[in-house]
């Protein structure tokens, strides 16, 4: 989104970008109570989904579903910026040419001046070459046949590395294992990371401690 900068003079502007959980398929519109029966033949009658029980859409429980959304500016929107055309220019097909072009130069990309519930973000995805035409200066690595940017991944492993009192991990998906290294099929170092900054951590004599959020019945 294009926004007036209201800090200075200048006649440039800023971009503001607005990321969060939008799903829409069915079975997962969900209200702030998050009611697991009493609505189910009211407000969701004929929408339900539930992987996670045998049961019926007459019975329940529905799956709770809660999306998170947030306001970004600065440099990290326009990472989010370059990630849409990138993405617009490889799945609009006859419609590609309706993408404007967005010149960083004119705009001013320091972050919020907001004083209250301010936070510094950095932008990382996984998607591979089906999704995506790559910039140039793009990171990526060959999996499958395929050119890959694992962001996300790379992000992972350098702040677990870089952890120094404890780590925090929030995630629905958690892959990788511990054990005989990586192979070609499984390149996902994470577990083994985390397995060998506890090790540095206890031959140290360090106190360090591991936190790891994951949902007891990720959805699909």
């Amino acid at each position: 989104m294009d926004v007036p900068d209201t800090t200075s003079a200048s006649d440039k502007r800023c971009i503001a970008a607005y990321m969060g959980g939008l799903e829409l398929s069915a079975g997962n519109w969900d209200t702030p109570d998050h009611a697991l029966y009493s609505t189910l033949h009211e407000v969701h009658g004929g929408d339900f989904y539930q992987p996670n029980y045998k049961t019926s859409p007459q019975l329940g429980p529905r799956l709770p579903q809660h999306s998170v959304h947030c306001k970004v500016e600065g440099r990290a929107a326009y990472d989010v910026l370059k990630n849409f055309e990138e993405r617009w220019k490889k799945q609009a097909g006859a419609k590609k040419s309706l993408l404007s072009k967005v010149n960083s130069n004119k705009y001013v990309l320091r972050g919020s001046n907001a004083k209250h519930n301010k936070w510094s973000v950095q932008v990382f995805r996984s998607l591979n070459q089906d999704s995506a035409i790559f910039a140039k200066e793009s990171q990526l690595r060959a999996d499958g046949g395929k050119m890959v940017d694992d962001g996300i991944h790379r992000a992972l492993v350098h702040q677990i590395r870089r952890s120094e009192k404890f780590l925090y991990i929030e995630t629905a998906q958690f892959m990788g294992r511990c054990w005989k290294g990586t192979t070609a099929k499984n390149q996902h170092l994470v577990a083994l990371e985390i397995v060998s900054k506890i090790c540095e951590k206890v031959f140290s004599g360090s106190r360090y401690a591991v936190y790891i959020l994951l949902p007891l019945h990720p959805p699909g």
